[in-house]
């Protein structure tokens, strides 16, 4: 998850006049700021006459038309707490120009799908984020020790083989890996699947959708993944080839073979300390 957003829970205003704006209306003052940002960023010539035809606020919804292409849906709320923007097969982002977005729109949370859809989500609660950065927190103070990988929260994101571009809350990878990248990779969102992953699910997850992001992991190249539920205080280790793990209300967790002598205290996750 990217950027910073108040509220998704209000409806979203789209246009596109060369290219798309987007933007949800949770602080009024910001968008005479975010709207030109992303109008002035995307200014594909095939665009200039696109307009927006329909925008179906009671459903969250919105529709575009262009001279050459039939009407096409291109956002839907999926959840209480985000959309999914269609792009294709109108625009589709390069990985720069992505990286680009992102950071001209900072208040807002990206991540892409294999798919080349936007999925445009709320911050995560206080709550979830103060476990997010405990984990973090006691992971680094492990891999400062070990010495053989860097650790990394959710401002972080990874473009996955798949070509999704996702940012979970934790990651850790081995410096091995990172070596090979250049110093202008490393400054912006990494060509790579982390080796461990950890997704801290929000109340307002779906944890189906949750799941399936843990196991899109998988399928790129991570080699461990947690998925902490805290309300029901259960993790579920993912492992490659082997079936997803269930740990009901456990107190501790350990991370070999993979973060070999990490145990992570959970009373430190389920009761954050506040």
């Amino acid at each position: 998850m990217l950027g910073r957003h108040d509220s998704i829970h209000t409806w979203v205003h789209l246009a596109a006049i060369r290219g798309i704006i987007l933007t949800h209306q949770a602080r009024p003052a910001t968008l005479p700021r975010t709207l030109p940002k992303i109008r002035d960023f995307l200014q594909p010539p095939a665009l200039q006459s696109m307009v927006w035809a329909a925008m179906e606020t009671m459903e969250m919804s919105a529709e575009i038309t262009s001279k050459d292409t039939a009407m096409t849906k291109v956002i839907n709320q999926v959840e209480p707490d985000r959309f999914l923007l269609h792009l294709k097969p109108v625009i589709k982002l390069t990985d720069d120009q992505l990286f680009e977005l992102c950071q001209i729109n900072q208040e807002l949370w990206i991540e892409r799908t294999a798919e080349g859809d936007l999925v445009i989500m709320a911050p995560e609660g206080w709550e979830t984020g103060i476990r997010g950065a405990n984990l973090v927190t006691l992971l680094t103070q492990w891999a400062w020790q070990d010495g053989t990988g860097v650790t990394t929260g959710s401002s972080a994101g990874y473009f996955l083989p798949n070509g999704a571009m996702r940012a979970p809350d934790v990651t850790w990878v081995l410096r091995s890996r990172l070596a090979p990248l250049s110093p202008e990779q490393k400054q912006k969102f990494l060509p790579l699947c982390p080796d461990f992953v950890v997704e801290i699910r929000s109340p307002s997850d779906r944890l189906s959708t949750v799941q399936a992001k843990m196991q899109e992991y998988l399928d790129n190249g991570a080699r461990l993944g947690w998925l902490i539920d805290a309300a029901p205080r259960v993790v579920y280790v993912y492992r490659p080839n082997q079936p997803v793990e269930r740990l009901d209300n456990p107190t501790t967790i350990s991370g070999e073979p993979v973060l070999p002598g990490f145990v992570l205290d959970l009373q430190k996750i389920w009761e954050p300390g506040f």
